[in-house]
C-alpha cells in the first residue's frame, strides 16, 4: 500500500495532515476486509449446511454475494494513485452493487409480506427478483456515465465525483433512505397484521398452528433487521456528503465515521445473519467438520436445513419452503376461513 507522506501532496483531502488520509485509508482497508471475511464466512455456513435449498436462505446468500463484491471496491486502490480507467471502474463497481445489495434486501422484505400477509409462497418470483436485482443496478450505475467525469476521484475512493452533487444525493442517498425507512414502515404493518392473524387463531390450538406462530414471530425478528443495517450505514455518509456539499472545508472525523461504516454492510449482515437460533446452535466444530465431510461425500447424516425441521427459524420463513405451501400455510388458511364461517 502506498502512504501518503509530508512530501505528497496527493492527499488532497487534508494536504496539510497527510498522515489523516493514511488512518482514513487504513480504516477503509480495515472494515472492507471484516466486511468480505464476514460475507465468506455467511457463504460458507450456506454452503456447508445446505441452507440454499430453502427458498428464503437462497435470497439471503444472494444479498450475501452483493455485500461480499461491494466490500472488495473498498479494498481497491486509492483514487489518486489509480489510472483514470480503474477509478471510472472503482466508482461503476462500488454504484452496482451498492443497489445490488438494497434490492437484495427489498425482495426479502416483500418475499415476507407475501408469506405472512398473503399467506402465499413466493418462489415463482426468484427469476423476477434476479431480473430486478441486477438489472436495476446496472441501469443506476450507468447513469454517470452520460457526463465524461460522472466517476472519478470522491474523498479516499472512487465514485460519483464532487462536480455532480446532485446526482450523488438522487442517486444513492435519496433512495436508500426512502427505501430503508419504507421497509421498516412495511415491517411495522407486518407486526401489526401477525398480531391480528394470530389473536384470530386464539381458541383453535393445535402443534403446527402454535409452531407457526412462533416461527413467524422469529422471521419478523431478525428480517427486520436487514433496513436497519442501511439506516445504520448510512448516518454518517449522508452527513459528510451534506457537510462536503454546503461547505469547502473537510471535516477529518466526518470522513473517519463516514469510513468506519460504509465498508460495514457485509459485517453487520451477517450479525444478522446469525441472530437465527438455529444457524447459532450449529456453530460448533463438530457439526461444522461433520457438515463439510458430507459435501465431499455420499454419506448425508447432516440434513439440508429446513424451515419447518426447526424449532425456529429467523431467515426462512416456514410460507416459503415450496412453490405449492407447506402445510403450515394450507393450515393457517384452513383456520382463517373456519373463523370467516363462524
Amino acid at each position: 500500500m502506498v502512504h501518503y507522506n509530508s512530501s505528497n501532496t496527493a492527499c488532497q483531502l487534508f494536504p496539510d495532515y497527510p498522515k489523516r488520509c493514511n488512518v482514513i485509508l487504513d480504516l477503509r482497508h480495515a472494515m472492507a476486509s471484516i466486511s468480505l471475511i464476514s460475507c465468506v464466512f455467511c457463504l460458507f455456513i450456506i454452503w456447508a449446511f445446505r441452507k440454499y435449498e430453502n427458498f428464503s436462505q437462497r435470497l439471503i446468500a444472494w444479498l450475501t454475494v452483493a455485500a461480499l463484491f461491494d466490500s472488495t471496491a473498498y479494498l481497491m486502490g486509492e483514487p489518486e494513485k489509480s489510472s483514470t480507467t480503474f477509478c471510472i471502474f472503482q466508482g461503476f463497481w462500488l454504484s452496482f452493487f451498492d443497489w445490488a445489495s438494497l434490492l437484495w434486501v427489498c425482495c426479502i422484505s416483500f418475499n415476507l409480506y407475501w408469506n405472512v400477509i398473503k399467506l402465499r409462497a413466493t418462489q415463482r418470483f426468484e427469476y423476477v427478483y434476479h431480473g430486478i436485482c441486477w438489472l436495476v443496478p446496472l441501469l443506476f450505475s450507468c447513469i454517470p456515465f452520460a457526463r465524461h467525469d460522472g466517476y472519478g476521484p470522491s474523498g479516499l475512493w472512487c465514485w460519483i465525483t464532487n462536480d455532480y452533487i446532485a446526482m450523488r444525493f438522487a442517486l444513492w442517498y435519496v433512495p436508500v433512505w426512502v427505501t430503508a425507512i419504507t421497509l421498516l414502515v412495511v415491517y411495522v404493518y407486518i407486526i401489526y397484521k401477525l398480531k391480528q392473524q394470530v389473536g384470530s387463531w386464539e381458541g383453535t390450538y393445535n402443534p403446527e398452528t402454535q409452531r407457526m406462530k412462533e416461527l413467524l414471530k422469529e422471521d419478523i425478528s431478525g428480517l427486520k433487521y436487514y433496513p436497519l443495517v442501511y439506516l445504520i450505514i448510512s448516518v454518517f455518509p449522508t452527513i459528510n456528503r451534506v457537510q462536503n456539499a454546503a461547505a469547502d472545508n473537510n471535516i477529518y472525523a466526518l470522513f473517519v465515521l463516514h469510513t468506519l461504516t460504509s465498508p460495514l454492510q457485509g459485517f453487520l449482515n451477517a450479525i444478522v445473519f446469525t441472530f437465527d437460533p438455529d444457524t447459532r446452535s450449529r456453530l460448533t466444530l463438530h457439526q461444522l467438520w461433520a457438515s463439510v465431510r458430507s459435501r465431499f461425500s455420499d454419506s448425508h447424516s447432516v440434513q439440508p436445513y429446513r424451515a419447518e425441521a426447526s424449532n425456529s427459524s429467523s431467515y426462512s420463513p416456514p410460507l416459503a419452503v415450496n412453490s405449492e405451501g407447506s402445510s403450515l400455510l394450507q393450515n393457517a388458511v384452513a383456520i382463517d376461513k373456519e373463523k370467516e364461517m363462524h
